[in-house]
């Protein structure tokens, strides 16, 4: 029994690594004693080429490690995080107001995975915000009406499926009644029952509907069903999704280093936690990406086990689950849909939202872009068209950081998010009070028009927005 606790121990991990050339040492040995998966993130990444040699490493340690990634689109990509998604983001895609414009972006996302090598996508986002304040949703998310986000979420679960490419409906059972960031805080939502069924739910039950393979447990608690644990460690959101949503498939926990549980049950606690309540996978990756924490979390399960507290059968149940999808025959063949620049070319042009004039006469532009700091979730990535307008203007000027504007140049102001930060909202009042010929291009959720001659939404910062934008402002066809 000893070797086979270990074994199921290892099985339920999801860990992540460092590097990107091949996998280290520890690696190897954890994926020989059977860890069921791994989660790269940018630091893993140079390019799709450099990718599929990490991941056919991977495989030739352990063939049937799932391997996976967070590839929204938009402003959250592994693949691209060093040039910026050429694919639609959640909100933008909500804007052309077209499921099919959603499947045929998954799709397109899904052969870009299995190109890569990667089986498992950690999306979509089927949460529905309550407010346009969400520090961690915003425009991940498809919208603030449930019906409509339904319909795009089993898109995009129907496009990734084309591709042989698991998804994963996250953060059940829905992180969008909060403004409170899981990565720093332990979200914690009083509503009742009833807003659950009738709108955090619904998208849910959308994908589950839609045949999605896994779903993502949040760390927030739903005090209508556990006023104590978060979802991802209570077996009230576990019940809750297995006999109301009869969902049959794999569930995975959010990545346990986030503050929200490690602050509290720490890492290697929490991931007995989740497996006692019913999850099957543990996502154990993030900042800490070392054999110490993956060894930690195995043995806080065997110890489990062994104390009483966690019984062998649960978690041999949720090793089987990860076995059983791991081994699942892949079909790691391209689709015959359209790729990214067919997909994303005319559906940039239908994403925006525009308020006046925003052509701009011939010359070169003054770029002046302001943000406040990024979504944890994406990290650091390209976000705006100052590059661009600059290589299609020669002598424009983009101003990152202190302003000095060329008399009658065009301006352009780039935002993200405007209507989060109060101290940008006063720097750009004063930029368009100064030129109110400027127009204002808003990246993220298109909440607060600040005036000038044209406002121009994207809905978010993806490469593809940027380049739609682009597009519009110099007067070129979609």
């Amino acid at each position: 029994m000893g070797s086979d606790v270990d074994a199921w121990a290892h099985r339920v991990l999801v860990a992540a690594t460092g590097g990107t050339a091949v996998p280290p040492a520890w690696l190897e040995r954890r994926l020989d004693g059977g860890l069921g998966g791994v989660c790269l993130f940018g630091r893993n990444v140079v390019d799709a080429g450099q990718v599929r040699g990490f991941t056919d490493a991977l495989r030739g340690v352990r063939p049937d490690v799932l391997v996976c990634l967070d590839e929204e689109g938009g402003d959250v990509t592994r693949l691209h995080h060093a040039a910026g998604s050429p694919h639609l983001g959640a909100l933008a895609l909500a804007a052309t107001g077209d499921p099919a414009v959603t499947r045929a972006t998954a799709t397109s996302i899904g052969n870009a995975l299995t190109a890569a090598g990667v089986d498992w996508n950690l999306a979509p986002v089927a949460d529905v915000p309550a407010s346009a304040r969400s520090p961690v949703l915003g425009v991940r998310a498809f919208g603030s009406r449930a019906a409509d986000v339904a319909r795009h979420v089993a898109a995009y679960v129907e496009g990734l499926s084309a591709t042989g490419v698991l998804g994963c409906a996250k953060h059940f059972p829905g992180h969008g009644a909060t403004d409170a960031d899981s990565h720093t805080d332990l979200p914690r939502i009083d509503l009742g029952r009833q807003r659950l069924d009738e709108v955090d739910l619904v998208p849910f039950r959308a994908a589950v509907d839609a045949g999605v393979e896994t779903v993502m447990l949040g760390h927030l608690v739903v005090e209508a069903l556990d006023p104590r644990l978060p979802a991802s460690l209570s077996p009230a959101a576990v019940r809750l999704l297995r006999d109301d949503l009869e969902f049959g498939g794999l569930i995975v926990t959010d990545a346990l280093d986030m503050d929200a549980v490690a602050r509290t049950w720490t890492i290697p606690g929490a991931a007995a936690l989740a497996i006692r309540a019913g999850a099957d996978a543990v996502c154990v990756s993030g900042g800490r990406h070392d054999d110490e924490i993956v060894d930690a979390c195995v043995r806080s399960l065997v110890d489990a086990v062994n104390g009483g507290t966690l019984s062998a059968e649960r978690l041999a149940d949720a090793a089987g689950r990860v076995a059983a999808v791991a081994s699942r025959p892949r079909v790691h063949a391209r689709s015959d849909d359209d790729g990214p620049d067919d997909v994303t070319g005319d559906a940039g042009h239908r994403s925006l939202r525009v308020r006046g004039w925003p052509e701009l006469p011939p010359g070169p532009l003054d770029v002046v872009v302001r943000s406040g700091p990024a979504n944890i979730a994406a990290g650091k990535v390209p976000w705006h068209p100052g590059p661009l307008l600059a290589g299609a203007r020669p002598g424009t000027a983009v101003h990152t950081g202190a302003v000095s504007l060329s008399p009658g140049r065009p301006l352009v102001v780039v935002v993200r998010d405007l209507h989060r930060h109060p101290d940008l909202q006063r720097d750009v009042a004063r930029l368009v009070a100064g030129c109110p010929d400027a127009v204002v291009v808003e990246m993220g959720v298109p909440v607060l028009d600040p005036g000038g001659r044209a406002w121009v939404c994207t809905s978010g910062a993806s490469a593809a927005s940027a380049a739609a934008v682009t597009r519009l402002l110099l007067g070129m066809t979609a």
